[in-house]
């Protein structure tokens, strides 16, 4: 019975100094711990980087590291592209490193952008355009590519331009096709081929605001516009001296191209009005008042009748209600 008695006792008092053993080691290695975790996040990433240099580096990724931590990890982007490192690649390279960070989440991550000089297609137009032009082509035109050309992407180290390398031009069907080259042709990084054709441009008057019927076209109220050639029929006005004193024969809209039926000689007569009749023959020359039975422009003959004598007559419009017969 004792010895039943001393054995439960030293078990308890064994049981007893492992947990006081455990409660120490939770202790001391839990404070030891949070002392690595606190050291682990000591550094910090950088969200997005934006790099120049063609290789990535430690230091493009972590701050404050030491200057021996700043080893190349590998190729950066390619210029103008993007690079994303994910938590359990940034975990990797901190190991292999023995850098002192780790990921609170696996939605960390960082952004590598590399830097870059892009070449606007309106560059590339512009140095197509004077190609074009040194063949001998002096009307004004416009470029129509087959496809969207883009835009070049170079280092930023370089320049944002662009030289024709090679150059095909059909003048017969207007089509050209070329090889360009950025930045030039003594460092050709980038080449590019472009076909299209040239849509010549002809400049023709419209009006610059609406304009009702009856009323005179002036040169104040013409502008110039470019259209492409094969947009102009062959009854389009062409030339503003066409249109200035004539009117619209209905309301005509700003902007719009005109064609020749759609304007008139302004009416010097209208149907009805009383009108001076005129008869000149060498030395003689008599005037009498007579109604027109007609409307009639500058030139028109029209029918009118001589209230004098009630004789009907055709009479040539020459002036605002005056009409003359021979």
């Amino acid at each position: 019975m004792q010895d039943t008695i001393l054995n439960n006792l030293f078990r308890a008092m064994r049981y007893s100094v492992i947990l006081t053993m455990t409660l120490i080691c939770t202790i001391t290695f839990g404070s030891f711990g949070m002392t690595l975790v606190q050291k682990a996040y000591a550094t910090n990433i950088k969200n997005l980087v934006v790099v120049s240099d063609s290789v990535l580096r430690a230091s493009d990724i972590f701050d404050d590291l030491p200057a021996d931590a700043n080893k190349v990890l590998g190729a950066a982007p390619h210029p103008g592209q993007d690079m994303v490192l994910n938590a359990r690649t940034l975990l990797r390279i901190a190991l292999a490193l023995n850098i002192s960070w780790r990921p609170t989440s696996n939605a960390e991550q960082v952004v590598i952008r590399r830097a870059a000089t892009l070449v606007p297609a309106e560059t590339i137009e512009a140095a197509l355009t004077q190609q074009i032009a040194e063949k001998g082509v002096t009307d004004k035109f416009n470029l129509v590519f087959n496809a969207p050309i883009g835009t070049m992407t170079l280092p930023e180290s370089e320049a944002a331009s662009v030289e024709i390398n090679q150059f095909e031009y059909d003048a017969t069907e207007g089509r050209f096709k070329a090889e360009i080259v950025a930045p030039s042709k003594d460092r050709p990084l980038l080449r590019k081929m472009v076909h299209g054709k040239i849509e010549r441009l002809l400049s023709i008057p419209v009006l610059n605001k609406p304009v009702q019927a009856g009323t005179l076209i002036s040169g104040h109220d013409v502008q110039w516009i470019e259209l492409p050639a094969y947009q102009i029929q062959h009854d389009i006005v062409l030339s503003a001296d066409e249109m200035v004193g004539m009117t619209p024969r209905r309301m005509v809209m700003a902007g719009e191209p005109l064609r020749h039926q759609q304007i008139a000689e302004p009416l010097l007569v209208e149907r009805g009005d009383l009108i001076t009749l005129n008869y000149n023959e060498g030395p003689i020359y008599l005037s009498a008042e007579a109604k027109a039975l007609q409307g009639g422009a500058n030139g028109d003959v029209i029918r009118v009748v001589n209230l004098s004598s009630n004789r009907t007559l055709d009479a040539l419009v020459t002036g605002s209600r005056t009409v003359a017969v021979k």
